[in-house]
């Protein structure tokens, strides 16, 4: 708890609202030790999900192992040119 307290607040502007909101995000990435790299040819994650892990339940998994290279493409997955898949 002590560790989010160190955070500093920021303020963000909600899309559909227009209000401020004030937020403290601490995010902690952990990446599976095991992973399988595929080009993800601009494939949707959810369609990578059904075609990799054969469901789409796997998005959240495969959501949460991407979320560097999807932070770093403000979330376009046509930008990204591969997809790390956890087994």
């Amino acid at each position: 708890m002590l560790e989010f307290s160190n955070v500093k607040p920021k303020e963000y502007i909600d899309p559909v609202t227009g209000e401020a909101v004030t937020l403290r995000l601490l995010h902690r990435i952990t990446i599976p030790s095991d992973i399988r790299i595929v080009n993800s040819n601009g494939r949707d994650l959810d369609l990578i999900a059904l075609e990799e892990k054969g469901s789409y339940e796997e998005l959240m998994n495969l959501c949460e192992a991407n979320a560097t290279y999807l932070s770093e493409n403000r979330f376009d997955i046509t930008k990204m040119n591969e997809a790390i898949i956890p087994l």
